[in-house]
């Protein structure tokens, strides 16, 4: 395999698989940088054939998985279409401050690693997708990256199902694009109520969240960092966040490529 290969990182969540290549691995902290190329796929039996072209000619993929062992294997059989090795690296994360850290999702944990690498200091860092997570990095004694724990709460999207599927006389609504004056929090009829409870009551839990974990870990004022597809409807309006904010698209790609580098694998 050519040493000046680019290199792959597949974050393969919930819904879909992205993928990302680098060229090389950025020098952090700084500007959050952007790949050279950018794929993502969905969980259909199109996936492994997408996937496989966009690997092709790989050196290494790096890859961080909360899908099901069907995604999980159906990442791993495309990459050996091509003969790219995969590997899970090791996230390097301080876990002293959490329990059963096997529950915790390997998307948190290189997003905390990303959003740490990128800044250089301690943060929150917000990932909106399916799920919204909200989470705490700080050092640890040692100077490296703490994971210290977070929340998880409904993105957008379960929110809009929740309701849907959760009374007689409630249904699914569509959001529609990233507008917030579109979305008046004083609904007039019940499909203005429910886009209001979903959209307002999103950006309304995310900034509690925020709040109260930066409060108990310690860390008030801290930037934070965000993530993921509902990102826009926290960022509309002039943000839910009221201090820094870095916006970093792809800080599990991130944290994907600081891992493998610390453990020598890039």
């Amino acid at each position: 395999m050519d040493e000046h290969a680019a290199l792959l990182t597949i974050d393969a969540g919930n819904r879909a698989t992205k993928a990302a290549r680098w060229e090389r691995v950025p020098d952090l902290p700084g500007r959050a940088p952007a790949p050279s190329g950018e794929a993502c796929v969905g969980h259909d039996g199109s996936a492994r054939r997408a996937l496989s072209d966009f690997a092709r000619g790989a050196r290494s993929a790096f890859v961080s998985c909360v899908a099901s062992s069907d995604v999980r294997l159906t990442v791993a059989d495309a990459l050996a279409d091509v003969d790219v090795p995969l590997v899970e690296p090791p996230h390097g994360l301080d876990l002293a401050s959490v329990r059963n850290v096997h529950t915790i999702g390997a998307d948190r944990l290189f997003a905390a690693r990303g959003a740490f690498a990128l800044l250089g200091r301690a943060c929150l860092v917000v990932d909106a997708g399916t799920a919204v997570t909200v989470d705490a990095v700080a050092h640890s004694d040692s100077h490296a990256a703490a994971f210290l724990g977070g929340a998880i709460a409904p993105g957008p999207d379960l929110l809009r199902a929740a309701l849907g599927r959760g009374a007689a006389q409630l249904f699914e609504v569509e959001i529609g694009a990233f507008d917030l004056d579109a979305v008046p929090a004083l609904g007039r009829e019940s499909a203005e109520a429910l886009r209001s409870g979903v959209v307002h009551g999103f950006r309304g839990a995310v900034r509690e969240l925020v709040r109260r974990v930066a409060s108990e870990a310690g860390l008030d004022g801290a930037p934070v960092v965000v993530a993921g597809g509902a990102s826009p409807w926290l960022l509309a309006d002039g943000g839910v966040f009221g201090g820094d904010v870095v916006v970093a698209a792809h800080v599990v790609h991130l944290g994907l490529l600081e891992a493998a580098r610390g453990a020598g694998l890039a």
